[in-house]
């Protein structure tokens, strides 16, 4: 076995991003040079970017065009996330660019490698206020080298795997979309129908417990913490929760998920933020994190599903935009009061619970694909760990 154990800055050129000073009008009016921040990582490729800066603010600053086929890589707040620039672009300070010169190590190998020690990596950034590594820190991570053969076994392996899960999130999204399309043909601009606040209609609204975690396998009669991942692709997911030391629970300020709630997420990136789903049973041993509220609608007035329906609907989502607070490239914030008085349609009982019986068998076709989704990630994280620890292959690699 002919494996070679060098670092990061041994086979790769890295060095950070910059900022041009906002207050410069010449360094970002009519800008063409694409600048990645954080929220721009979205995907494994990074073709486009919400911004632009001009060649003199990225000559006036310490940003630097790196070339296409550069790996990016988040080392301020938002740790460890990977991807791959297919257009040449600058990045912002809180990015990294790694720009392999070996001729011994292949992009998609070392792109596949850094997301698998992403948990390792956020254990060393693990800071007071923020969490961050230095440049330092990365260059001298150690990278395990394994012959051309098999750097491409690892890479077929988990392209194949990446690529199935790509096709169940756009099932996943092209379900929501036809759940969105039935509401707006029968709700969109329907005059009929007052709009009330959201307070008018719930009977409680909690936030959760801040308590850290681990993410491991909860034993038998362990509780477990939610993360804002439960929420995410708008289809709980019970799965998606960390097991916290027992000496931060605090048993009376627990919010367990309840059958027909509604948990919406506080605090998120500003396209996730005030992303929400439905719970359809009673959860006692997994509660919610103080980023997460708990919802419950007043069943008198308004079904569930409906109110669901209206949360996560492109009308609603403008007025989540327009209440949350935050920095760019920062998490974004939503204050309580805010939330609650935003406004929905009311529309009469019998007419919401005629339209969730019309997308009930949306709701369960999308929660069969978000278990299957959620099945797949975990298969793809334990595919990544052992394809750099020699269980997939013979040719063993030992970090």
């Amino acid at each position: 076995m002919n494996i070679k154990y060098l670092r990061l800055q041994d086979i790769a050129e890295v060095s950070a991003g910059g900022t041009p000073k906002r207050s410069e009008p010449a360094f970002w009016q009519n800008g063409s040079i694409p600048w990645v921040k954080i929220k721009d990582i979205k995907s494994k490729y990074i073709s486009e970017t919400e911004e632009y800066i001009t060649k003199q603010g990225m000559e006036k600053s310490s940003a630097k065009l790196f070339p296409k086929g550069t790996i990016l890589y988040t080392i301020f707040a938002t740790l460890g996330e990977c991807a791959i620039l297919d257009i040449d672009a600058t990045t912002n300070q809180a990015i990294a660019g790694i720009n392999i010169t070996s001729d011994e190590v292949l992009t998609d190998y070392l792109y596949y490698y850094l997301k698998s020690i992403k948990s390792k990596v956020i254990n060393e950034g693990r800071g007071v206020a923020q969490n961050n590594i230095n440049l330092k820190i990365l260059r001298n991570i150690t990278v395990p080298i394994p012959s051309f053969d098999m750097q491409r076994k690892i890479i077929e392996i988990l392209k194949t795997t990446e690529n199935i899960l790509f096709k169940r999130q756009q099932q996943l999204q092209a379900l929501t979309a036809l759940k969105q399309s039935i509401f707006l043909d029968n709700f969109k601009g329907n005059k009929r129908y007052p709009n009330v606040k959201l307070k008018e209609v719930i009977t409680s609204i909690k936030a959760g417990l801040s308590t850290g975690g681990e993410n491991r396998k909860k034993d038998e009669g362990e509780l477990g913490v939610l993360t804002t991942s439960a929420v995410t692709y708008g289809v709980f997911d019970p799965k998606a929760f960390k097991v916290p030391p027992k000496d931060k629970i605090k048993e009376k300020k627990l919010v367990f998920p309840t059958k027909d709630s509604i948990l919406v997420s506080r605090m998120n990136t500003k396209e996730l933020v005030g992303a929400a789903c439905i719970v359809e049973e009673d959860y006692t041993e997994l509660f919610i994190p103080d980023r997460l509220w708990k919802l419950v609608p007043n069943a008198e007035l308004i079904n569930p599903y409906y109110l669901i329906s209206v949360i996560q609907s492109r009308l609603f989502r403008i007025q989540i935009d327009r209440i949350s607070t935050g920095t760019s490239g920062s998490m974004q914030n939503i204050s309580q009061k805010n939330y609650l008085d935003l406004e929905i349609p009311l529309i009469d009982l019998e007419t919401q619970n005629k339209y969730a019986s019309k997308v009930s068998a949306i709701n369960h076709k999308l929660k069969m694909l978000n278990s299957s989704l959620v099945n797949i990630k975990m298969l793809y994280e334990v595919l990544l760990h052992k394809a750099f620890n020699g269980e997939l292959f013979q040719e063993a690699i030992e970090v």
